[in-house]
């Protein structure tokens, strides 16, 4: 479930997002360009489940995107407000790679 004033934000973004029909049409079209991506075999992306030490072993995501360009990661810090995601931020601090893995890829 997502908040119906969810509030989006991006440290490569200057605005944040504040609404769940914006958020959904920005990840629908987001995603629909990752997979057309994926499908030709130009980049390849994944979402594992992590702890950062930093903050006391708060659950996050760490998406991982490969390209010919290299390796991208960044940081999915989600928060919950009676039981619907109220918040996404995707930062680059807390760095991803300093977050534990756990070999969990949520679908």
């Amino acid at each position: 479930e997502i908040a119906e004033d969810v509030v989006y934000e991006s440290q490569w973004v200057f605005q944040p997002m504040h609404s769940k029909v914006k958020l959904l049409s920005h990840l629908n079209l987001k995603f629909q360009a990752i997979k057309e991506s994926m499908q030709s075999e130009v980049m390849n992306v994944s979402a594992e489940i992590a702890l950062l030490p930093s903050m006391s072993d708060r659950p996050c995501i760490v998406l991982t995107q490969m390209t010919a360009k290299g390796l991208r990661q960044a940081t999915v810090l989600v928060q919950i407000r009676n039981k619907a995601i109220s918040r996404i931020d995707v930062c680059c601090i807390p760095n991803p790679s300093e977050a534990k893995l756990t070999g969990e890829f949520p679908r």
